[in-house]
């Protein structure tokens, strides 16, 4: 196989495309189990609770797959190119350990549930607390699941089998929907923590099917340095991570606090904010990663910069006239998303306020998702962490004050916020890694950009009255063809 610039671009993005094809199915099924949930309860108490046991119950998913990804990918690549046997011993003692580590933490989540929901959601009456504490119980051994299964999902990254590790949470999102659709809906509420169990159980059942052959063969001894490079490399990820999602929590316990189906709508306007964002950068950055990586092995860092930087002027472009696009014609596209059932015109008003407050950040989440993933590759993760920190807390400093002030819409405006200040923080370490600016390409870059802004308000403003006239839905034809002008020229 080719390593010229030219071969390796091409393969680049035909695994970014089929890997882009494999998330949208992935999130357009996120999409309809969204959709459902709307349409069976509404933004209303019911999903609040949901919502809120959940971002609880994944707090240790999210910390311990925040520190496995970035850190192991460089590690089991650099294990790999001694000997395949090295990083399948290095991985099968990896999950032993980390198994005993879930274990611990998920009895002592079961043991206080009721308290770790008082301090999350203080804004719950006793029964929501009360149903939010037994959903919490049931979900926390599937998270622990879902854990082990994401390190199977990094192995298949490592060997650059992005279908297969794609297919797999395709999966478990059918088989949720399904068990949804069977146990739910004609049981009760709370049989939700049992369909989600239900996921996962197919998910890691599909992954260790795709690993089967690597459980044969001998056990090398314990990896000791390969050990002290993951906790030397990994603490300052904890720290971050741990951090970074409590500050989440701390929105969603802000957000409790507010109008009933506040939580909901929060997580709707998230899941409409989601959908462009897995469709390229999220895809882009899996499938950079690990080239990254090599280069940074082999001190190629003049191509990893110049696929940085193509990356980047690529993804700002875009996102920001859809970030306009998503904040003027907010109103439509909760419509279009999520209207049906008891999803009710109050739970539609509650979702196109929060989602005033995220689209503002759709260029910066796009952005974030690739510079981190080159700080990791470099062997930077101190200074990426650093630059969240800093972040996560100039973001919870105003959070009191945006929720007094603007309500719904402040307290959704948090993680934009706190999403461009760590944009603007990566910014400023690039130097570090020795990243040049070049101010020339970067002004005529961002020419560029406003130009496509400027369609996307121009072409809203010349055809307002007229789309006002066909219907609701219908003004993100005209206004994306208009960014895309502006893209172009």
């Amino acid at each position: 196989m080719s390593d010229s610039p030219t071969g390796l671009s091409r393969r680049i993005l035909r695994s970014s495309l089929l890997l882009m094809g494999l998330t949208v199915l992935i999130k357009a099924l996120g999409y309809v189990e969204k959709r459902l949930l709307g349409h069976f309860y509404g933004a209303g108490n019911d999903l609040d609770v949901f919502f809120m046991a959940l971002k609880i119950a994944l707090f240790g998913y999210f910390l311990i797959r925040g520190i496995l990804r970035p850190v192991l990918v460089p590690l089991l690549c650099a294990a790999r190119d001694e000997s395949r046997e090295r990083a399948r011993s290095f991985g099968v003692w990896l999950a032993g350990g980390l198994a005993i580590v879930l274990a611990l933490a998920t009895l002592g989540g079961v043991v206080f549930a009721d308290e770790v929901v008082g301090l999350a959601a203080p804004g719950f009456d006793e029964a929501k607390r009360e149903s939010c504490a037994f959903l919490l119980r049931l979900l926390l051994p599937a998270a622990a699941l879902l854990t082990l299964g994401h390190l199977l999902v990094i192995s298949l990254q490592v060997q650059k089998r992005f279908a297969a590790a794609a297919l797999s949470e395709s999966i478990q999102r059918v088989v949720f929907l399904s068990a949804l659709v069977l146990m739910v809906a004609p049981l009760g509420f709370l049989w939700i923590g049992g369909a989600y169990w239900v996921g996962v159980g197919a998910m890691v059942a599909i992954l260790l099917g795709f690993h089967r052959r690597h459980f044969r063969g001998n056990l090398e001894a314990f990896p000791r340095e390969r050990f002290a490079d993951l906790l030397w490399l990994g603490w300052p990820l904890v720290l971050g991570g741990a951090v970074s999602y409590l500050g989440r929590l701390v929105q969603a316990g802000l957000t409790s606090t507010l109008d009933a189906g506040s939580v909901s709508a929060l997580t709707f306007a998230q899941t409409a904010v989601d959908l462009p964002l897995v469709l390229i950068p999220l895809s882009l950055s899996i499938v950079l990663f690990p080239y990254f990586s090599d280069f940074a092995n082999r001190e190629e860092a003049r191509r990893s910069r110049r696929y940085l930087a193509g990356a980047s002027q690529f993804l700002f472009a875009l996102f920001l006239p859809l970030s306009i696009c998503l904040f003027l014609f907010r109103d439509e596209a909760v419509w279009l998303l999520f209207r049906g059932g008891r999803f009710s015109e109050e739970s539609s008003r509650l979702t196109a306020l929060s989602l005033a407050g995220m689209a503002p950040g759709l260029p910066f989440f796009a952005l974030e998702m690739v510079w981190v993933v080159f700080f990791f590759a470099n062997r930077r993760i101190l200074t990426a962490v650093v630059c969240g920190l800093l972040a996560t807390g100039g973001g919870l400093f105003f959070l009191p004050w945006l929720r007094d002030e603007w309500g719904l819409i402040g307290v959704s405006a948090y993680l934009p916020l706190a999403k461009a200040l760590k944009v603007g923080l990566l910014l400023a370490a690039l130097p570090l890694i020795g990243v040049t600016i070049p101010w020339r390409k970067g002004l005529w870059a961002l020419g560029r950009i406003a130009v496509a802004a400027a369609g996307a308000v121009l072409i809203w403003l010349m055809s307002e009255d007229f789309i006002a006239g066909l219907g609701r839905g219908i003004p993100f034809v005209p206004l994306m063809l208009g960014s895309m002008a502006g893209l172009g020229t």
